[in-house]
């Protein structure tokens, strides 16, 4: 059986909104470069996301396309 990737998305920051890119590469342990590379975490030191704290849903996200800079807002 035969795929075709339609898309790639990568999610820089874990539960974060993700982007579509055109080309990506696989890291050593076969995930692709730049997805959940970073994460936000609580005072507490534990990783904030949508399981523990629905107001992860409430951040926006946007990256430039060199993926140098992010900019976070959040929705009300």
């Amino acid at each position: 059986m035969h795929y075709k990737i339609k898309e790639i998305w990568i999610y820089p920051i874990k539960s974060l909104d993700g982007i579509r890119i055109s080309q990506t590469g696989l890291n050593a342990d076969g995930s692709l470069i730049n997805d959940r590379v970073f994460a936000l975490h609580r005072k507490d030191g534990n990783i904030l996301n949508g399981k523990r704290d629905a107001r992860i849903h409430e951040v926006r996200m946007t990256i430039d396309p060199s993926l140098t800079r992010i900019h976070l807002s959040h929705t009300t």
